[in-house]
C-alpha cells in the first residue's frame, strides 16, 4: 500500500508542477528626477558697463545630490556662497557671504552700490535631497547731478515739458471735469534745480530666493525674485517726494514633478509693477500700473524720458523632456538721451570704442526660472520559463501520469470496499 501511495503522490505532483508556468521581472532602470530653479535680482547697464547682482541657484537629482549657490555679485568672490550634499543624512551651509559689488572706476565716480550678499545651504534627509540659495544686492544710488548740471544747461526742458504736458492736462481735464492750469515755470525751475543738485537715482531691491525640495511623492523647484522700488530723483525735490516712483511686485516660477506620474506642472506669476509719479507742473498725483506684457514711457520728450517694459510669464518643453516655467522680469530703460552725454563726459565712448548709449541707465530685475523633469523606472518582464518532464523514448509521455491517476483511484476503491465489508 505504501507503494501505491508513493506512486500516487508522484503521479500528482507530476501533474499538478507541468501546469504551473514560473515567472518574473525585474528593474532595467531605476527611477531619475531633477528639479532646478534660478533667480536674478538685477542686471545693471550704466553707460555700456555692465553687471549682473543678487543670483541664486539650487539644484536636486535623483542620484543623492543637493547644490546651491548665490552671489552678490559673481565678480566679487567674498560675496559667493556654495554648498553641496551628496550623502544621506549631510547638511552643508555656507551663510552670510556679503561684499561691495565690484564696478568700473569710471562708473563708480556715479554710482554707489550697497552690499551684496548671498547665502546658500543644501542636505539630504531621509534619502529626500533639498537645496536653498539667495542672492541680494542692498541698494544703487546714482549721483549724476554734476554732469548734468552742465548737460541740461542749454536744453529747452520748459518748452518741451509745456508741449509734452499740455495734451495730457487736456484728457484729464475732460476725463474729470476738472479745470487744471499748466503752471511749468516754477515747476521747472524745481526740477531743473533738482537734476543738477540732488541724488538722480535711488534703487532699493529684494533678494533672488531658489528652492528645490523632494519627497517620496514629488519635486517642487521655485524661483523667486523679491519687489524693489526705484527712485527718481529722490532726495529735495517736489516736497520731498521722489519725481516717480516705480515699484515692482516679484517674480515667481515653480515647476513641480509628480513621482507617481513621471509629469510635470509649470505655474508662474510675473512681476507687477506701479509708478507713482509726484505733483508736477500742475499735474495732480497719478498711479499707473503696467501689467505683464505692456509697455509704458514716463516722460517723453524730456531728458528724463523713461521705458518700462514688462514681460509676461511662460512654458516650455526642453529636448530632454524637462518642463521649464519662467516669470520674466521687469525692464526699464531710464533717462533717453542722457546717455550720451554722460558718457562723453565720462570718456566712456572712447574707452569703449564706440558711441555712449542712448539711455544713461537700463536695468533688468525680478527675472525667476524653474525647470522639473524625470523618469519612471522602468521594467522589462523574463521570458516565462515552462517546467517540463525530462526527455524520453517510446510512447506517449502522458500515459505514466493517467496510469499514475488510475492506480491511485483503484487503490482508494479497494479500501473504501473493504471498509464496507
Amino acid at each position: 500500500m505504501r507503494n501505491f501511495r508513493r506512486v500516487g503522490a508522484l503521479g500528482l505532483t507530476a501533474f499538478v508542477a507541468s501546469a504551473f508556468v514560473a515567472g518574473s521581472a525585474r528593474a532595467d532602470t531605476p527611477e531619475v528626477f531633477l528639479g532646478q530653479a534660478t533667480g536674478q535680482a538685477l542686471h545693471l547697464n550704466v553707460l555700456g558697463l555692465e553687471a549682473t547682482l543678487g543670483q541664486s541657484l539650487a539644484k536636486v537629482q535623483s542620484a543623492l545630490t543637493a547644490e546651491a549657490n548665490g552671489a552678490g555679485d559673481l565678480a566679487v568672490l567674498a560675496s559667493t556662497s556654495t554648498a553641496k550634499a551628496t550623502q544621506n543624512g549631510q547638511t552643508v551651509n555656507d551663510p552670510n557671504k556679503c561684499a561691495t559689488p565690484a564696478l568700473p572706476a569710471a562708473v563708480a565716480s556715479v554710482l554707489n552700490a550697497g552690499l551684496g550678499c548671498s547665502t546658500s545651504s543644501a542636505s539630504i534627509v531621509n534619502g529626500a535631497p533639498a537645496a536653498h540659495s539667495e542672492g541680494s544686492v542692498a541698494s544703487i544710488d546714482l549721483s549724476a547731478n554734476n554732469v548734468l548740471k552742465s548737460a541740461t544747461a542749454n536744453l529747452p526742458i520748459g518748452q518741451t515739458l509745456d508741449q509734452v504736458l499740455t495734451p495730457v492736462l487736456d484728457t484729464i481735464n475732460k476725463v474729470t471735469g476738472q479745470t487744471i492750469q499748466l503752471s511749468a515755470t516754477d515747476s521747472i525751475s524745481d526740477l531743473l534745480n533738482a537734476l543738477t543738485t540732488t541724488q538722480t537715482l535711488a534703487v532699493r531691491l529684494g533678494k533672488s530666493t531658489s528652492d528645490v525640495t523632494s519627497s517620496p511623492a514629488k519635486v517642487v523647484s521655485t524661483g523667486t525674485d523679491a519687489g524693489g522700488q526705484i527712485d527718481i530723483l529722490p532726495v529735495g525735490a517736489l516736497n520731498n517726494t521722489p519725481l516717480a516712483s516705480i515699484v515692482i511686485g516679484s517674480a515667481k516660477a515653480s515647476v513641480a514633478y509628480d513621482r507617481a506620474t513621471g509629469k510635470s506642472a509649470p505655474s508662474w506669476d510675473p512681476a507687477i509693477v506701479t509708478v507713482k509719479l509726484a505733483s508736477f507742473a500742475g499735474l495732480p498725483a497719478t498711479t499707473l500700473s503696467v501689467a505683464p506684457g505692456k509697455t509704458q514711457t514716463l516722460f517723453p520728450g524730456t531728458p528724463l524720458e523713461s521705458t518700462i517694459s514688462v514681460a509676461d510669464g511662460r512654458s516650455f518643453t526642453d529636448a530632454n523632456g524637462a518642463v521649464h516655467a519662467v516669470a520674466d522680469g521687469v525692464s526699464l530703460h531710464l533717462f533717453k538721451g542722457l546717455g550720451v552725454d554722460l558718457g562723453s563726459a565720462l570718456g566712456l565712448a572712447a574707452v569703449n570704442g564706440a558711441a555712449a548709449p542712448t539711455y544713461a541707465v537700463a536695468l533688468d530685475l525680478a527675472h525667476a526660472e524653474a525647470l522639473g523633469g524625470g523618469a519612471l523606472p522602468t521594467a522589462t518582464p523574463v521570458a516565462p520559463v515552462v517546467l517540463r518532464d525530462l526527455p524520453r523514448t517510446g510512447g506517449t509521455p502522458w500515459l505514466p501520469i493517467v496510469g499514475g491517476v488510475m492506480a491511485l483511484v483503484a487503490y482508494l476503491t479497494r479500501r473504501y470496499a473493504l471498509g464496507r465489508s
